[in-house]
């Protein structure tokens, strides 16, 4: 569903991607995990084209299309990226209009332009947005303005929005960060079940490890924009994860995770990715 091959994002001095090179196969649910500053946020703004890698990238493939090879995006990124929704960290809603309506944006890839601009949606749409509120549990509010929402419900209409798009990749840059455990907990339940229901290729940014143990099966680590770990979350202990960040590592870990055992066969593949880099 995702593939990359040799992805590099320079700004400045800065290197935010170095040599980025991953495969996500269809129905994964995949937790993208590393300190501030370790390059999660440009690589999912990448994946959905909002970015442009730098001239000596190779390519960068989702859903099937090419969204852009050697620093180049697809001129098809608009139909490319009408298959995979974005969940932002400030979920991106239009404040002044209601919560339907701003759901209903999730069909502006597929609506014609003459429609989009008097935001004059199909019936069609119209019924699925509203299920989909029902089905992230917030049908409830469907014509409260968007800025009358708390942070849960505003993301849990940024994934309805999602629904509504049909994406089939969902990207989620770090939708718990701002949010409190119990909405964290309901924010991740539900893209656990996005991911097993409709079979959605979920990839998830976290800054808290223990969420990624919980609900992730397969963890991505990156360390100064390099893929550093990419393997069971299981395997992520805090003896591990010291051995990728060090000092950094405690930042990882917002709770106690209910801790697997120990495999000692990650730290030293941990330890040639990093003399690799």
């Amino acid at each position: 569903m995702i593939e990359i091959d040799n992805l590099n994002k320079t700004f400045g001095a800065l290197k935010a991607l170095s040599g980025v090179s991953l495969k996500i196969e269809e129905g994964e649910m995949v937790a993208l995990i590393g300190a501030s500053g370790s390059g999660k946020s440009t690589l999912l703004r990448h994946l959905s084209g909002l970015a442009a890698a730098d001239e000596d990238s190779g390519s960068l493939t989702v859903n099937g299309g090419q969204v852009q090879a050697g620093g180049l995006i697809s001129a098809k990124i608009r139909r490319l990226r009408s298959r995979v929704g974005v969940v932002f960290q400030q979920f991106n809603l239009v404040g002044r209009l209601n919560v339907h309506t701003n759901v209903l944006l999730g069909a502006l890839g597929r609506t014609p332009l003459w429609r989009s601009l008097f935001l004059a949606f199909s019936r069609a749409d119209r019924l699925m947005a509203l299920e989909a509120l029902e089905r992230v549990g917030i049908a409830e509010t469907a014509w409260q303005r968007a800025s009358t929402l708390s942070g849960g419900q505003q993301q849990r209409a940024a994934i309805a929005r999602a629904l509504t798009q049909n994406a089939r990749v969902l990207l989620a840059d770090e939708p718990i960060a701002s949010l409190d455990p119990e909405s964290s907990r309901r924010i991740m339940d539900l893209l656990l079940s996005l991911n097993q229901t409709e079979k959605m290729t979920v990839v998830v940014s976290l800054h808290q490890v223990d969420y990624a143990l919980k609900y992730c099966p397969r963890a991505i680590a990156l360390h100064h924009g390099r893929v550093v770990y990419d393997g069971p979350s299981r395997n992520l202990t805090p003896e591990t994860l010291k051995h990728i960040y060090g000092a950094a590592s405690e930042e990882l870990f917002q709770a106690p995770p209910s801790a697997p055992p120990a495999v000692s066969s990650s730290v030293p593949q941990i330890s040639a990715a990093l003399n690799a880099a």
